[in-house]
């Protein structure tokens, strides 16, 4: 299968997933144990169907570099990449 062939493949199983959660949730639920019991379902569906990573809420992350550094970009997810960055 060629990379574009298994990037189209990725991409429908993505928006199934979308659909299938649009389902579940479908208006706001104050009642904790509905919105307990929603989470379960998305939970489910979602994260031990594949080794994909449902995140539920993220910390706020302080980012701290030398000048030196170029190229860094701080990401919301708090993982370090440093692809493209450089010591100057």
């Amino acid at each position: 299968m060629s990379p574009s062939d298994e990037l189209a493949v990725r991409l429908r199983r993505l928006e199934q997933q979308i659909r299938s959660f649009k389902e579940l949730h479908t208006s706001e639920v104050s009642d904790l144990a509905q919105r307990t019991s929603l989470y379960r379902q998305a939970v489910d569906k979602f994260a031990f169907s594949r080794r994909n990573i449902l995140y539920l809420y993220h910390l706020n992350y302080i980012v701290s570099h030398p000048k030196s550094l170029k190229g860094y970009k701080a990401v919301p997810d708090g993982l370090i990449r440093i692809k493209g960055v450089s010591w100057q």
